[in-house]
């Protein structure tokens, strides 16, 4: 995906801990990286969607917002809501937003 949406030196936003693949993937497609940080909400670490805001109504917004549900290394899974509001504001920021949510679909 990053080589599809992502051009030399656009900036693209992960969240840390982040999964150590999707940061290859970005490197590869020379993409200006940008880490953000996670908070606690309970006992779980999710995306600062405040920092996220901010850095969409900087100068370059990013053109790519990666999250990773559930977030390898952690585990967490984002719940709805936070999914909702992730893709908000990359709506707003008319940046691609991209869930790898993998094992959606184990139980």
């Amino acid at each position: 995906l990053a080589h599809a949406v992502v051009n030399t030196g656009e900036k693209c936003v992960l969240f840390a801990p982040y999964y150590f693949n999707h940061m290859m993937a970005l490197q590869m497609s020379a993409a200006e990286i940008v880490v953000g940080p996670c908070k606690r909400e309970g006992a779980a670490l999710v995306p600062d969607l405040e920092w996220l805001e901010a850095q969409c109504s900087g100068e370059t917004p990013p053109v790519l917002i990666v999250l990773c549900t559930p977030n390898n290394p952690t585990g967490t899974v984002y719940s709805q809501p936070v999914l909702e509001a992730a893709r908000e504001v990359a709506t707003r920021c008319g940046a691609w937003l991209a869930v790898d949510n993998t094992y959606e679909d184990f139980t």
